[in-house]
């Protein structure tokens, strides 16, 4: 099942818990994660009818990429939504932070990508293509939103010279383009493809070192609550 994805900023996280529950939404815990029930610090939600809600106060995984939140926020504007009205994201910030979420998934693209991405596309101008660029450079993702532009037909001037601002250095390029026709199998295929898709080789280092220590605090307290 789809779930909906709400971001706030940290210092409103509870505000918006508490709105939350006192809607009818029930908290679901994590069972599959002991320090994702402790410290993660998206929080889970069932509504009344089971339809899911994620409540978030960060994008992408940290510290793989680096969100300005705040910018984010700022920036969103009005939208319509069921009951009212909501924010998203500007138009700008949906393109890259629709290439972070395929980064994120170490270039594993949902059913909706291609479509979802040329919607954008179409109604993108030049400085949005530019904030875009950007932003995908700051937050890490520079190289996925590079490969997520060469799938658009018939590509628009902006969008041409935004992707070769965001073209990737040559060991980059090749590790993306040998995946794209290679399938990722076991670890060293989903370390390859992860590192590809991380514009920063320190960070995924980082993240990796950070994945790796977590999994075996899990399993310690998974061993303490038997």
């Amino acid at each position: 099942m789809a779930d909906c994805d709400v971001l706030v900023a940290r210092r409103d996280r509870d505000r918006a818990a508490r709105a939350l529950r006192d809607a009818g939404y029930l908290r679901v815990p994590r069972p599959h994660s002991p320090t994702g029930m402790r410290w993660h610090p998206t929080l889970d939600f069932s509504a009344p009818n089971g339809a899911l809600l994620d409540l978030h106060v960060g994008v992408g995984a940290w510290p793989r990429f680096q969100v300005d939140v705040a910018g984010i926020l700022a920036r969103s504007v009005p939208a319509e939504a069921v009951g009212g009205t909501a924010r998203r994201p500007c138009l700008a910030d949906l393109i890259w932070l629709h290439s972070l979420d395929v980064a994120k998934d170490d270039g594993r693209c949902k059913p909706t990508a291609d479509l979802d991405l040329r919607a954008l596309a179409a109604a993108a101008s030049h400085r949005d293509w530019q904030h875009a660029a950007e932003c995908a450079h700051v937050a890490g993702c520079a190289a996925t939103l590079w490969t997520r532009l060469l799938t658009l037909d018939e590509a628009a001037p902006a969008v041409a010279e935004v992707a070769m601002l965001l073209r990737p250095s040559t060991p980059r390029r090749w590790a993306i383009e040998a995946l794209a026709t290679t399938p990722r199998t076991g670890a060293l295929g989903r370390l390859a493809a992860g590192w590809a898709h991380t514009d920063s080789t320190a960070r995924y280092g980082a993240a990796a070192t950070f994945f790796a220590a977590r999994s075996l605090l899990d399993y310690a307290l998974r061993a303490a609550d038997r």
